[in-house]
């Protein structure tokens, strides 16, 4: 169902496979949380669930991956349920015994020799020398704290740990005793990269190294005696060290997605086009045998190079899962679905979708919404630049006015395209009458701690509104001029969800924290409505258009609920331990269409 939508998720961890030519592995922040490619990158396949463990392999997500030296078919994964081995080339996988759990782990290093280092929660570090299958404890970090990185030189008489607030720690003796780097301070160091094969030298018989610290980049010279911090002069905060090209060098990613390069870990330029877009980047990796092949693991999904990272694109079917995070029904069954990557539309119910994000900005679009009286025009709601409208059904867009916040919901009245009100992330609610030329701020009534986390309107009588907030709910009489707080039973719930019962005057449904609430009044009192979704948080509802007995609500982490008798109990239907977004049916009556952070689903209506 989710054809034409791109894959995402945030990648921790990349490894190129040594032993298998076009093999790379992935390890992600997510539920399915290790995935692998054999064609370089361009697709990926999730490594297929153990059959004791029914929901994956290990809990996630996976923060590190290595292959040690001189041990074929060995892959070790950290992961946030402790660390994995694999012996014969990621095939099959168990638990680690010889180290405490359930600590997670964050960091693996090994050295030329196949010696392998381990670290994570707690101070303590692992030593093993048969490939992972024991271990014995280095001295703990002094400062405590734990482990976030690691790294060990080639002939392994320099071993080197960053911690989660207390610094970087250097140790010359196997981790037999551990000495503070004062340069660096007490901070978190994240990443730390000895200098690569091929790399001009440092100084002469010395190792360069490199570490990631919160407050920059800091650098050696001359094996660890002297070390400073690297005034880069580039745009945005150091994220991901590497090194690729076919005359090696260093490179960085910043979260501003731009790529630098230095050929001597000091000086550095910009280095291609970057990535593309903003956004945290978690991993860089290149291919030890085509060392032009670099990719990047960030949080929003993987991207891929092949000249040394001048030039990036990534992959439709990559590691992870493609989001959905808002949904609109256009004319004529046209879907329209909002991701990370802008606007999709799809004419046969879901089964394809067509990118439609020409002259949007690469962020992440939170709402849309069809005007009814002028099916062409869409308006949509991005994250963190405002909003935009399309007078041609999203095959192209343009900025209103509002340019400088995220905008997650919107609602649209039923006979002038042009007067809108949306609703503001961390805010409340703001309205225009000219399509969005020009805005004005709606907030009469609200307490200045409200925000607004629903917006519904009711069509039979636009100037009347309901704003559900994260304390209670509001309603207007007068288009948004004032608001007043009502149903005190929803008092001290967030309202994620409203539905204004159009075949019932005065009836209205809600989605709150502690389940779903009814309304028979216009919202001056609330019954909770049913049994089965008591204490549930129900973040989406839709009623069916010709079967008023047929109610849907979508749930955080449980999936979605279905009522065949108006509410009075409801039953699981489907999605079990997702969270759905929005939720929608279709004109006919016949599918129920589902947005979760896991991609677009459909089910026939029952």
């Amino acid at each position: 169902m989710n054809r034409g939508l791109r894959s995402h998720g945030q990648i921790l961890a990349l490894l190129f496979d040594s032993s298998t030519p076009r093999r790379i592995w992935s390890g992600l922040n997510a539920k399915q949380s290790l995935f692998f490619s054999d064609d370089a990158g361009e697709t990926w396949l999730p490594l297929a669930a153990d059959s004791s463990r029914p929901n994956g392999p290990w809990p996630p997500p996976t923060y590190a991956l290595l292959q040690p030296a001189r041990f074929p078919g060995v892959i070790l994964a950290a992961t946030g349920g402790g660390l994995y081995r694999s012996s014969d080339a990621g095939q099959h996988w168990q638990s680690t015994d010889s180290l405490p759990a359930p600590r997670a782990a964050f960091a693996l290093a090994g050295d030329s020799s196949g010696a392998l280092y381990v670290g994570g929660e707690g101070s303590t570090s692992y030593h093993s020398t048969d490939g992972g299958l024991s271990w014995r404890a280095l001295s703990p970090l002094p400062a405590g704290g734990a482990v976030l990185s690691l790294a060990v030189s080639p002939s392994a008489d320099w071993l080197l740990a960053g911690t989660d607030g207390a610094g970087l720690f250097s140790s010359r003796d196997q981790g037999v005793t551990w000495q503070p780097v004062d340069a660096v301070g007490g901070q978190f160091v994240s990443s730390i990269l000895l200098q690569p094969a091929g790399l001009p030298p440092c100084l002469r018989g010395y190792d360069c190294v490199l570490a990631r610290a919160r407050s920059g980049l800091f650098i050696t010279l001359d094996g660890g005696t002297v070390w400073r911090k690297v005034e880069g002069g580039w745009d945005g905060r150091v994220d991901a060290i590497g090194a690729a090209g076919a005359k090696p060098a260093w490179i960085l990613a910043t979260d501003r997605g731009r790529i630098y390069r230095s050929p001597d870990g000091e000086r550095w330029e910009p280095w291609g086009d970057g990535l593309g877009r903003t956004g945290a980047v978690f991993s860089l990796a290149s291919d030890p045998d085509r060392p032009t092949n670099v990719v990047a693991g960030t949080e929003n999904g993987l991207y891929l190079s092949y000249d040394g990272g001048l030039h990036w694109q990534q992959p439709t079917d990559g590691p992870g899962a493609p989001s959905a995070d808002a949904l609109a029904l256009g004319p004529g069954g046209l879907l329209y679905l909002a991701n990370l990557d802008g606007v999709y539309a799809s004419a046969d119910g879901g089964a394809t979708w067509d990118h439609r994000s020409r002259g949007l900005p690469p962020v992440p679009v939170l709402a849309l919404a069809v005007a009814p009286s002028a099916p062409n025009l869409v308006y949509a709601g991005a994250s963190g630049a405002g909003l935009f409208r399309s007078n041609n059904g999203g095959l192209s867009w343009s900025v209103t006015s509002w340019d400088g916040a995220s905008v997650p919901g919107i609602v649209v009245h039923p006979q002038a395209p042009d007067r809108l009100y949306f609703r503001v992330a961390f805010e409340r609610v703001y309205s225009s009458e000219d399509g969005g030329k020009s805005v004005q701020a709606r907030w009469s009534g609200f307490t200045p701690f409200t925000e607004i986390m629903s917006l519904v309107m009711d069509d039979r009588d636009p100037d009347r509104l309901y704003a559900g907030g994260t304390d209670t709910l509001y309603r207007t009489l007068d288009g948004a001029g004032s608001w007043q707080p009502l149903g005190a039973q929803l008092d001290g719930q967030t309202v994620f969800a409203l539905v204004v019962d159009n075949a019932n005057k005065g009836r209205l449904l809600a989605g709150a924290t502690k389940g779903v609430y009814v309304s028979l009044n216009d919202g001056l009192t609330w019954d909770r409505w049913g049994q089965g979704l008591e204490d549930i948080t129900v973040t989406a509802l839709a009623r069916h258009p010709t079967n008023r007995q047929h109610i849907y609500a979508g749930t955080r982490y449980r999936g979605i609920y279905r009522s065949g008798d108006a509410g009075q109990t409801w039953q699981p239907a489907g999605l079990s331990e997702l969270s759905v977004n929005a939720l929608y049916l279709s004109e006919d009556g016949r599918w129920v269409y589902a947005a979760t952070p896991q991609g677009f689903f459909r089910a026939e209506a029952q």
